[in-house]
């Protein structure tokens, strides 16, 4: 598998960060935020329905989408919001994610 440090190692641009630290990056998958278990897309489904869990359909809850980092795809982040722009801080690879607000 590839390291953080191999795939971003151009200059982040607006708000962001790149990583600080050289660390593995974990598959693509989605988690749900409710039960932790994996979701998955289904884009031919209605957007409403579009996201279910991958092993099996749980009728308690509607999957929502865990936030994760961009950059090494760990769940292990913290939301900072700021006056001009919202972050998404990953504690596993130092990497911010920043989204201007308001622009």
């Amino acid at each position: 598998m590839a390291t953080t440090a191999q795939v971003f190692n151009i200059p982040a641009r607006g708000y962001s960060h790149n990583p600080t630290q050289d660390v593995e990056i974990l598959p693509d998958l989605h988690e749900c935020q409710t039960c932790h278990s994996e979701i998955t897309f289904n884009p031919d489904a209605p957007y409403s329905e579009a996201w279910t869990h991958a092993t099996a359909p749980d009728t308690e809850h509607q999957p929502t989408i865990a936030t994760r980092c961009i950059y090494c795809h760990s769940h292990h982040v913290t939301i900072e919001l700021h006056a001009y722009h919202d972050a998404i801080t990953c504690t596993r690879c130092g990497g911010i994610h920043g989204i201007a607000l308001g622009d």
